[in-house]
């Protein structure tokens, strides 16, 4: 980290108009999913290396030929037809919460959840089906044909996932109130997922959001979450006190003297490199502390960790995203998202409501 950077940390940009983070948050979040689709689950860096060149900086197709130990989803990937600007099917489930948000005066779980019945109809309720269905919707299809319906404690996953994170982010960047944030997040998660720990440090991360698109400065962003003890509204859902202190831990980057993690993508090997809520979110918040007025080079040292490199970009992109503002996102980044007008349009429309 620059010695330009750290100086900076303490005044990343605060004169962003709230659409232009929104719009920021909303782009950030759907790049990095677009930008891990192709180069997804490389436990070896330099097997990712080896077919996607030694610093990925722009999207690129699947490997129809991969060298690493999850070539066949790749080549999965690849033979569905899914190309570099692609979104996975974790981000398409994401568009279609925004499209929700779009077209309903606020958030109405019921509306989102016929979406997403509508977008389970074709799969096959197996993980090669659409453009490969991780465990979250794997579960939920699978539960939901067995004729339960929404609501059915039953239907919730044991898995520990970062889709929920994702999802709740776009409920961040739509909600001003962090109680009212939290009521509309809880839903969502008790649907989706059984574990509370899950929930609750996902609760926290959409609290980070919508303190980034508020503008909150990331020195007063412990005094903000800590804060929330006092909220027994919003404390109900997140519990321990212990949870609002995990994201200030990021603030670790801004000691390089004490803590030197060089290059910086490599913060995947220190949290872990795999698919855990716990071990993706750590990666995010170090990376936002890292480089809190640079969105692309800390989505690209997400994406150049390996792993599960996708979740970790989209989680770091919504943050960078909220926190710089739409301007902030190099063109190319925008251009080659596809249908990113369209993502942009319906944020548009989502802050009307």
């Amino acid at each position: 980290m620059t010695s330009t950077s750290i100086s900076n940390v303490r005044s990343y940009p605060q004169n962003i108009d709230k659409l232009s983070r929104v719009k920021g948050g909303v782009a950030g979040l759907l790049i990095g999913d677009a930008l891990g689709v192709g180069t997804q689950w490389y436990y070896n860096l330099d097997q990712l290396a080896q077919d996607h060149g030694p610093w990925i900086d722009t999207y690129q197709d699947p490997a129809a030929n991969g060298s690493h130990s999850f070539a066949n989803i790749s080549h999965f990937r690849y033979e569905q037809g899914v190309r570099a600007g692609d979104l996975s099917q974790t981000g398409q489930v994401i568009v279609l919460l925004l499209e929700s948000l779009a077209s309903c005066d606020g958030f109405v779980l019921t509306d989102f959840l016929e979406r997403l019945d509508d977008f389970f109809a074709p799969l096959s309720g197996e993980s090669f089906s659409g453009r490969y269905t991780d465990e979250l919707m794997v579960d939920l299809i699978r539960v939901r044909r067995t004729g339960l319906h929404w609501g059915d404690p039953r239907i919730a996953s044991c898995c520990d996932t970062t889709e929920g994170a994702q999802f709740v982010a776009l409920l961040a960047l739509a909600i001003d109130d962090p109680v009212a944030l939290t009521d509309a997040a809880e839903k969502l998660l008790q649907t989706f997922y059984r574990e509370p720990f899950i929930r609750q440090n996902t609760l926290v991360f959409a609290l980070v959001v919508q303190a980034m698109v508020n503008g909150i400065p990331l020195t007063e962003l412990p005094a903000f979450l800590t804060g929330m003890a006092k909220r027994p509204e919003v404390m109900s859902a997140i519990q321990r006190y212990d949870h609002l202190l995990t994201p200030g831990n990021g603030q670790v980057a801004w000691q390089p003297e004490t803590v030197r993690i060089e290059p910086a993508l490599h913060i995947s090997q220190v949290y872990g490199m795999d698919c855990q809520l716990i071990h993706v979110l750590p990666c995010a918040y170090y990376l936002m502390h890292r480089y809190p007025d640079q969105f692309e080079q800390g989505v690209l040292s997400a994406i150049n960790g390996g792993g599960n490199n996708m979740a970790r970009a989209a989680l770091t992109g919504v943050l960078l995203g909220a926190m710089n503002g739409l301007e902030m996102i190099p063109d190319h980044l925008l251009s080659g998202l596809h249908d990113s007008d369209r993502y942009l349009m319906l944020a548009d429309i989502m802050r009307e409501q």
